[in-house]
């Protein structure tokens, strides 16, 4: 099992969290996961990474091997999300969207390798057609998805002075 990053933990973790100039330590821990074959990032989301201008994008282009490894597997994954996620109902600028963000991919990945999706998003309360959240494809798939803390906390990461 392995830990599949969505950018919105890189980005929050760049912003706020985990900044590149006060706390190194959770960069270092994130290539030391990844080089444990414990985490990884899919290309779609270096992707959306590669489009900042900023400290973040830099950091993902120098380790862009955190990328995850390619498998044919992949696309009865994909079709099964598909399926699931144009049967639900949402309106169609929820599925576009869906489709054309890592999101996708992170979900199909998981399900094709049974990891672990790390995400801040939280699973819809009720179910909400204008918006595909990862939890939810995930739920019902039965694929795990934690918070970053969550994930952390698992593996006993720890961060000292």
């Amino acid at each position: 099992m392995a830990y599949l990053i969505d950018a919105n933990v890189l980005i929050q973790a760049k912003n706020a969290h985990y900044s590149f100039s006060f706390c190194p330590a959770f960069w270092d821990w994130m290539l030391a996961a990844n080089s444990a074959d414990k985490l990884f990032i899919v290309p779609q989301v270096l992707a959306e990474i590669a489009k900042g201008k900023d400290q973040l994008k830099n950091w993902c282009g120098i380790h862009g091997s955190l990328k995850c490894p390619s498998h044919p597997t992949l696309s009865s994954s994909r079709s099964k999300i598909a399926n699931w996620v144009v049967a639900q109902g949402y309106n169609a600028n929820a599925i576009n969207t869906f489709f054309g963000v890592a999101d996708y991919h992170i979900v199909a990945y998981a399900e094709a390798h049974g990891h672990t999706v790390v995400t801040h998003e939280i699973a819809s309360a009720g179910f909400a057609p204008s918006r595909v959240k990862i939890p939810d494809p995930c739920r019902a798939f039965g694929i795990s998805c934690l918070s970053p803390f969550q994930m952390l906390e698992n593996e006993g990461a720890t961060f000292i002075i």
